[in-house]
């Protein structure tokens, strides 16, 4: 394993006729054996994932029609795709949905679960504050090795320090960025010195020429959330005549605080600059696109986000916490004119863990046998069925929260605490715990959730804990929510 904003309207294709393939798709553990179609596919030149941290599904003003719009060339990347109107993140934190992105396995299955940096009284005295991070295991096959192994040139930008190559994440990537936390110009100067490592100088004009696989993932609607012109003023208006009463570069045990004393009045302050961050990427994806040619016609391009963000909905600010709409729905779109000449919205509930078995039907890829990631059959020809299950969890700090989501029923639960039910049909804000007077479908609900972790492989015992000694980088975690 080695390791100004241009003005760009995404460009129409003509018709071409489309091939559309099946797959399947079983349940187990980690394996190498692999199954493959038999049917020939027209491949792109190049396959580019783009995943946004923290990007709510509504985070994208296509989801909500609002205005004034906060990302207006994402929208009309969408308006010329395949849009998935409810898709899931199977966790509300970036480590384990990444995981599970990349490897098509749930969270309890690949066993990056918990990721909080803290202080370890087994360690030396100079290793006692540890990133208490499970490495993603190597036992797995992962979507980059996958495209490797087909003889794509695979190049990763993770720019968020829980997704570091000393943690795994770097397996099939041929090239992998720094993976500090870092903002949208950065990344996009990382992509370049990246392409330029593969590509040599003239990257520019050699890069598509050879079949690549690039992930782009950025960062900036994380908290802090900084007000970034001249956009905020799109959002709050008021910022330009009073910007020192806006939480702008505030860290989130701050933001918690304050939003504990305050309520609303507090978070109606975070969402104008969380939309600003939002935009702020939005016109650097578009600058990149004009070097790169991300909406040319033989580029495929996905653009999904890692988990939501919570401004107060039910009591929390941030991620990680909860498994509610707000923190685990995420937008989900894939554009390929050649392949899709026909925009479409789909409403069937989709989780995360389907990109990867759906690129390589698509691209008549090997897939990993037991993988238990859903391929999107509305892409594959695949007739309408019957939704199955999907299923959530989060475990931070001890807090292990489980749900499952049939239907329009949805239930969480907590170790210890009775389980919640709520039917997102009548109630997509769930507000409304609906258990007790539905309590054979509560039962049911359960006892599927049950049935399903018990049927969960273990995941290898892996571990990626590691000292954390640079005392920036230390400030930067507690800032970001991630020191306990």
């Amino acid at each position: 394993m080695q390791m100004g904003v241009l003005d760009r309207t995404p460009r129409r294709v003509p018709v071409l006729a489309c091939v559309l393939l099946g797959a399947l798709s079983v349940l187990g553990g980690p394996a190498m054996a692999t199954t493959r179609s038999n049917e020939p596919a027209a491949r792109p030149r190049a396959v580019v994932l783009v995943t946004i941290d923290t990007l709510r599904a509504d985070g994208l003003s296509y989801h909500q029609g609002a205005a004034p719009r906060q990302s207006p060339y994402l929208d009309a990347l969408a308006a010329e795709g395949i849009v998935f109107e409810r898709a899931y993140a199977p966790c509300s934190w970036t480590a384990p949905s990444m995981a599970s992105l990349f490897t098509g396995f749930e969270p309890p299955a690949h066993g990056v679960v918990s990721g909080f940096t803290a202080r370890s009284r087994k360690k030396p005295k100079a290793e006692r504050i540890v990133q208490n991070q499970p490495m993603l295991p190597q036992s797995f096959t992962t979507l980059a090795e996958t495209f490797r192994s087909a003889g794509y040139t695979t190049v990763g930008i993770p720019s968020n320090r829980h997704l570091a190559e000393h943690l795994g994440f770097g397996q099939g990537f041929d090239y992998y960025g720094d993976s500090s936390f870092s903002d949208a110009p950065d990344v996009n100067q990382r992509v370049r010195e990246q392409l330029e490592r593969a590509f040599g100088p003239e990257w520019k004009a050699r890069w598509k020429q050879e079949k690549v696989f690039l992930w782009i993932h950025y960062f900036d609607p994380h908290v802090p959330y900084f007000a970034r012109e001249p956009w905020i003023v799109e959002y709050a208006p008021q910022f330009a005549r009073d910007p020192l009463a806006y939480p702008a570069g505030w860290g989130l045990p701050e933001v918690s605080r304050m939003y504990q004393r305050l309520g609303s009045e507090f978070s109606d302050l975070l969402t104008p600059l969380y939309h600003s961050e939002v935009r702020f990427v939005d016109e650097h994806l578009r600058e990149l696109d004009g070097e790169l040619g991300l909406a040319d016609d033989d580029t495929f391009l996905i653009v999904t986000s890692d988990h939501g963000e919570e401004f107060g909905e039910h009591g929390k600010i941030g991620h990680g916490q909860t498994l509610f709409e707000e923190a685990i729905r995420v937008p989900l779109f894939l554009r390929w004119p050649a392949r899709f000449p026909e925009s479409r919205r789909l409403d069937s509930p989709v989780s995360i863990l389907g990109i990867y078995p759906t690129l390589t039907a698509l691209l008549d890829l090997p897939t990993p046998d037991g993988m238990q990631g859903e391929p999107f059959g509305a892409l594959l020809g695949k007739s309408p069925a019957q939704p199955r299950p999907l299923y959530f969890q989060t475990d931070r700090a001890g807090r292990t929260l489980n749900a499952v989501l049939d239907g329009p029923w949805k239930l969480i639960r907590q170790d210890g605490r009775p389980a919640k039910l709520f039917n997102l049909s009548t109630d997509s804000a769930e507000t409304t715990d609906v258990a007790a007077a539905q309590p054979m479908i509560a039962q049911r609900l359960a006892k599927g959730l049950d049935e399903h972790l018990a049927a969960l492989p273990a995941p290898p015992r892996d571990t990626g804990q590691v000292p954390v000694t640079d005392q920036d980088e230390l400030e930067k975690l507690r800032a970001l929510g991630y020191v306990e």
